[in-house]
């Protein structure tokens, strides 16, 4: 089965930087975006999501200035319906356009190594879950 639909992403991003005293940060992303999803035996998916997302980081620091980040992720993993009101899905996701002011960049754990064993650059894999809430 395949499912196609719009979504839209709000982060809402806070820290206290003991390291200088008390001082808090907070800002919000919001966003929105397609997706397609195939589901196999009602637990499985495999999926393309596009967002576009309205961030004030850039490249790691947050700004004042608010730019639209493009994101494309594919991927796959788990899905389970409760009572068809709503779906939960726990997967992994590749982003394809790996965009430098991209908010989802500090999430990132996995690295690629350098020729000496050195940590090399970040390899753009997400953990994700996610509510699926049918609009009709």
């Amino acid at each position: 089965r395949v499912i196609i639909g719009p979504s839209f992403r709000w982060m809402r991003v806070w820290s206290k930087n003991l390291a200088f005293g008390t001082e808090n940060t907070g800002y919000n992303i919001i966003g929105l975006g397609a997706f397609m999803h195939a589901r196999f035996y009602d637990a499985l998916y495999l999926g393309a999501e596009f967002e576009m997302l309205k961030s004030p980081l850039n490249y790691v620091i947050v700004t004042n200035d608010r730019k639209w980040i493009p994101t494309m992720f594919l991927g796959g993993g788990y899905s389970k319906s409760f009572d068809d009101r709503f779906r939960l899905n726990v997967g992994i996701f590749y982003d394809i356009v790996n965009d430098l002011n991209s908010p989802y960049r500090p999430s990132y754990q996995a690295r690629k190594t350098g020729p000496n064993g050195e940590p090399g650059a970040l390899i753009p894999v997400l953990y994700r879950v996610q509510l699926f809430i049918p609009l009709g």
